[in-house]
């Protein structure tokens, strides 16, 4: 009969217990659905779960000896005190340090803080509550830790090199990083080790703290996430070093991903065996991009180069078997005349020239290769030079400002632009850019101006078929950007006529 009731009191207090507990997780998880209060679940557990035990105990009296009151006090004084020590964290850095302060101490070092804390509460309440005598097993301990420090030797050598990685903060998650010979970026920081995702590769790198401790870490994203890369470039010794300075500075300008400022430099690095070494330096944000954007510059210097006429020598021999006499070269010339003199032909306003001055026209022409998106010309600059479009297509922008520039037209294959340039010395009235791999042919002011000064009467039929293209272009620009120019009355293929003589000194 005495059992049936102890086992019905047992029962009860054991439902009345797991009740209590889980009306106490309910309310917890309730409390702590904000990250900052997350850190305070597991204290609040142990105190819902030393709430049951109470429960259990005043349900059942006969179990309530002293030494079980006493192991309970226990229990419920560490559970003050773990709640406590939490409660302090939590309102010391992530209420108090993070208000102040823009970044937080470390997890680890955090958590390190709380396990020594947790151990001192833990010892104090055993001895003044549960009345151990902390002596053998302090000894005990110390051999124990003794052969534990022997055996994890090399994992307490990791441990407490992370927390000083912690602590010193060198890299943090998200930044990239060079350790060694490898690139990428710190994905997690550990108690054993640090991962890293290897750049370009898809795969982790893990590295133990205390290899980590003793490596030369370079961190590309401090002090600034702003980061210098550079390009190195071999440039034969008959080209003059400002001249292949020039074309690389103009090859790191417009590359999508390369800062405007700090602005990119260029400077002579050594004389080599088979050139002269230049080294191009430029900036980019975005280091994640950092061999995309290389790439980009790589092939912009070769179009600077091809647009330049300077030369990538290479220290190999290359053997030509076959004989290049001069009726082969002038016949390959010749060839050449003849597809610019096509082209020439369907530009409206050189058919005044002659037959001889045209081809003098087509042996000046001069090829410039631009790769996509280059800028040929930009609206309001000065210049003096002509384009044929030779190969590829160019598109045709104009507006107020850089940014409010419209696309107004296309051009391809046997179309051209730069003639008011070429003919008064004009300023670019467009912004032109290359809308692919484009061969351009160039014609100077010097190279016409003999052409004029041998037909001065060719002049005035330049400036009539002149002042009709000019016309239709500003009505083209004008539709395009759906403005009306009202222009005053006037001739305008007298006043191009004074423009282009005075241009030319006739």
């Amino acid at each position: 009969m005495q059992s049936s009731v102890f086992l019905n009191e047992m029962s009860r207090g054991i439902v009345y217990a797991v009740a209590v507990f889980s009306v106490g997780v309910f309310l917890i998880r309730l409390a702590t659905r904000r990250p900052p209060l997350r850190h305070l679940t597991n204290p609040l557990y142990l105190l819902a779960f030393s709430a049951g035990a109470a429960v259990f105990l005043r349900t059942n009296p006969t179990l309530a000896s002293p030494a079980v009151a006493r192991y309970y006090h226990a229990l419920l004084l560490f559970s003050m005190a773990y709640l406590a020590i939490k409660l302090g964290d939590l309102l010391l850095v992530d209420f108090f340090i993070a208000r102040r302060r823009k970044f937080l101490p470390p997890s680890i070092l955090r958590e390190l803080i709380s396990v020594i804390l947790y151990c001192v509460a833990l010892l104090i309440i055993m001895a003044t509550v549960l009345h151990i005598n902390l002596m053998p097993l302090l000894a005990t301990s110390a051999v124990l830790s003794l052969v534990a420090g022997l055996a994890l030797q090399e994992t307490l050598s990791n441990f407490f090199a992370g927390v000083t990685l912690a602590t010193e903060r060198p890299f943090t998650p998200g930044e990239w990083v060079r350790v060694g010979q490898h690139v990428g970026q710190v994905m997690e920081m550990g108690w054993r080790a640090v991962k890293i995702e290897l750049y370009e590769e898809d795969d982790y790198l893990i590295v133990p703290n205390s290899v980590l401790a003793k490596e030369q870490v370079i961190n590309y994203s401090r002090p600034e996430p702003i980061n210098g890369q550079e390009v190195r470039i071999g440039a034969h010794y008959r080209l003059p070093p400002s001249k292949v300075i020039t074309a690389l500075l103009e090859a790191a300008q417009g590359v999508g991903g390369v800062e405007e400022k700090p602005a990119p430099t260029a400077r002579v690095l050594k004389f080599g065996d088979s050139s002269i070494e230049y080294r191009l330096r430029y900036w980019i944000l975005d280091f994640e991009k950092s061999s995309k954007i290389e790439g980009a510059v790589l092939a912009s210097i070769w179009y600077a180069f091809k647009r330049h006429g300077l030369e990538i020598p290479f220290p190999i021999r290359t053997v030509h078997m076959h004989t290049v006499t001069e009726d082969t070269e002038r016949a390959m010339q010749a060839g050449e005349v003849v597809e610019r003199l096509a082209l020439l032909r369907e530009v409206d306003f050189l058919k005044p020239l002659t037959p001889d001055a045209l081809t003098q026209v087509a042996n000046s022409l001069r090829p410039l290769l631009f790769e996509a998106g280059r800028m040929v010309v930009r609206q309001g600059d000065e210049g003096d030079t002509f384009f044929l479009v030779s190969r590829g297509r160019v598109g045709v922008w104009v507006g107020d400002t850089e940014i409010d520039a419209q696309p107004v037209a296309t051009l391809g294959r046997g179309q051209c632009f730069g003639e008011m340039s070429l003919l008064t010395g004009a300023r670019r009235t467009a912004t032109v850019r290359a809308l692919e791999d484009t061969e351009l042919l160039l014609l100077g002011k010097a190279d016409f101006r003999d052409i004029l000064l041998a037909d001065p009467m060719v002049v005035e039929s330049l400036s009539q078929i002149l002042s009709k293209r000019q016309k239709e272009q500003e009505a083209v620009v004008a539709r395009e950007r759906s403005t009306v120019r009202h222009r005053p009355e006037a001739d305008p293929a007298g006043q191009l006529l004074g423009l282009i003589k005075s241009f030319f000194g006739i």
